[in-house]
């Protein structure tokens, strides 16, 4: 019979409060407005506190673990709305405590130097893996793009006319000297920018001309007694006035010969 009496009012308080749930509420937050009730809710939540830590640590830790996600959409939420008052929080609490935040962080560099330094590699190692396996995932996600890209890129006549005169280098100092080409076209002394200059205006279709050496590559020596490279005969072979547009055909029919 007790049982279901303390049952019965469970039921009718229940039922109570969801009717006149909103007078409640309004009359709990005006009780809760009044000087002297805040007071004595700060001084007992204070005492509570003080008389509870144990207490209050592990009930914190609990619901801390059980709402990870809640807490963290909480805060990120929190930092949003309040980004200038967060600044000017953490700026004030600078300028107050400044010397102390100084002293600590310089009393925590000098007792966690080898621990320090173990976290910046470890911290290195992993925004390098980071940044391999991002770029990794574009290359993956982004290599029919890039493909597209570089073919319309090749299509540009400058480019065409660039990728030639460099393919003529390679393919020259290759097959001409002993060690082939093992530098870059300026520390050979060539300047293809001056030969891409000379060879303007450029034939309508390429397609149908090729780029000529005016005087033979074969009639140079690009290999000295020693067995050197010599870069006079480079740097003459390939001067920017050595060079000509000629149909395919004049080119294959002219061969290594000087045209008069």
């Amino acid at each position: 019979m007790e049982n279901n009496a303390i049952e019965k009012n469970k039921k009718h308080r229940k039922e109570y409060y969801q009717k006149n749930k909103k007078i409640i509420l309004e009359k709990q937050k005006r009780y809760y407005a009044k000087p002297e009730i805040k007071k004595r809710k700060r001084i007992y939540s204070k005492e509570y506190r003080k008389n509870n830590k144990d207490e209050i640590k592990v009930r914190d830790k609990k619901y801390q673990q059980n709402n990870k996600e809640k807490i963290r959409k909480q805060k990120k939420k929190y930092r949003q709305q309040n980004k200038e008052l967060i600044q000017v929080k953490k700026k004030n609490f600078y300028e107050k405590n400044r010397k102390k935040i100084l002293e600590r962080q310089k009393k925590y560099q000098q007792d966690n130097k080898e621990r320090i330094r173990l976290r910046g590699i470890k911290y290195r190692k992993q925004y390098e893996e980071e940044i391999k396996e991002k770029k990794r995932q574009y290359r993956k996600n982004s290599r029919e793009k890039i493909r597209k890209h570089a073919y319309e890129y090749s299509k540009i006549p400058r480019v065409k006319v660039l990728l030639r005169v460099k393919g003529l280098v390679y393919n020259a100092i290759t097959n001409y000297t002993k060690t082939g080409k093992i530098m870059s076209s300026k520390k050979y002394g060539i300047d293809i920018q001056a030969i891409i200059t000379e060879l303007k205006p450029f034939p309508k279709d390429l397609s149908l001309y090729h780029i000529d050496h005016i005087q033979p590559l074969c009639s140079f020596e690009f290999v000295n007694e020693d067995g050197s490279t010599n870069l006079q005969e480079i740097q003459k072979a390939f001067a920017p006035e050595n060079h000509q547009w000629l149909t395919v055909h004049e080119n294959l029919s002219k061969g290594a010969r000087i045209l008069t």
